[in-house]
């Protein structure tokens, strides 16, 4: 039973090791449809830093979703194309440090030079990783053994 608590708690100190490495990135992933729901494979979408003008190209997959690579922290633009759509725009995406900010579109008929702009502040949440903090008093492995004994 030692063994097991040992082991736990090695395991809890290189997670949040690993957890701590990735503080410093964050990432933006979505699925791009048409108006009728389907999925549009091979549309562009370019991701700017805003702070920086750095900018990241993508294409959908067949799935019709896209995910950045670990882009740095900080606030960014997500500007989606497809031929015989009208361009999307999401600015003012925020994205704080570890989190996959998930940013959907919806793309519009219309020509290439139409473009739908969307700017507002994203709240930040975290819908892909499903963290839990929980704190508690005794470490599980040490009431079950003391349950055993008695």
């Amino acid at each position: 039973m030692r063994v097991i608590c040992s082991l736990f708690v090695l395991l809890f100190a290189l997670s949040a090791t690993l957890l701590a490495q990735r503080a410093d990135r964050a990432a933006i992933t979505g699925v791009v449809s048409d108006p009728s729901g389907s999925n549009v494979p091979g549309a562009t979408v370019r991701i700017r830093n805003d702070d920086t003008g750095v900018e990241t190209a993508l294409t959908t997959n067949t799935a019709g979703a896209y995910t950045s690579p670990s882009l740095v922290l900080g606030t960014y633009a997500v500007t989606v194309e497809m031929p015989g759509f009208k361009t999307a725009v999401r600015s003012g995406i925020v994205l704080s440090g570890g989190l996959v900010v998930r940013q959907d579109f919806a793309l519009e008929l219309g020509t290439v030079s139409e473009r739908v702009e969307v700017s507002a502040q994203t709240e930040v949440m975290n819908a892909t990783q499903a963290d839990v903090t929980r704190s508690r008093t005794e470490i599980p492995c040490f009431a079950a053994a003391s349950s055993v004994r008695g």
